[in-house]
């Protein structure tokens, strides 16, 4: 997962359920296995190259570009 899809679902949680849910949340999250990745520079740049020519929102372009990025990684 993303940062940039952390904070979608952070504040998501927060606007609509209050600060404590965000929190139980991201307690939650940070108790699975799941890696939560950065949003590097080049990462930045791709998901804007995604989102300039595609109908999508921004986090959903920075979940488009950490697939492809994945799916690479498996190809080699």
């Amino acid at each position: 997962m993303s940062i940039i899809n952390l904070e979608e679902v952070l504040y998501n949680l927060e606007r609509n359920y209050g600060l404590g849910r965000a929190q139980d949340a991201l307690a939650v999250i940070q108790s699975l296995s799941m890696e939560v990745l950065p949003a590097d520079d080049q990462a930045v740049l791709d998901a804007a190259h995604i989102k300039a020519n595609h109908p999508v929102s921004y986090a959903d372009a920075f979940v488009i570009e950490l697939a492809k990025v994945e799916w690479l990684k498996r190809r080699k």
